[in-house]
């Protein structure tokens, strides 16, 4: 059974990638040229990661195993817990970095697309 906290979590998440979704058919040139538009996109990407990292350790616990030590071994562990399947969890967890980028690099990245 999925805890209320979880399912609330996934709801946020659902909502910040709906907010993103809008975006994903605006060229990148139209967003790297509206700092609003970017801004935007940036912040809701960061808590849609941060929503998963979330959701991500609860499963983890809830299920008896080890919460791995970094974000993206949480990703890694979903497959071995039937979770997700082992290419998304490679993909997905790339989201990663690109938070990681932008939280910690931001300066260097701000008006870059080279992600």
């Amino acid at each position: 059974m999925i805890h209320q906290e979880v399912k609330r979590k996934i709801a946020l998440l659902q909502e910040y990638f709906e907010k993103v979704n809008k975006y994903l058919s605006v060229p990148i040139d139209e967003i790297l040229a509206n700092e609003e538009k970017r801004a935007a996109m940036e912040r809701w990407f960061l808590l849609m990661v941060d929503e998963a990292n979330d959701i991500n350790a609860a499963l983890i616990y809830q299920l008896g195993t080890d919460i791995p030590e970094t974000a993206k071994e949480m990703f890694l562990k979903l497959p071995s817990l039937q979770i997700i399947d082992q290419d998304f969890a490679n993909k997905i967890a790339e989201s990663i970095w690109v938070r990681n980028e932008l939280t910690h690099n931001y300066e260097k990245r701000q008006k870059s697309d080279q992600f």
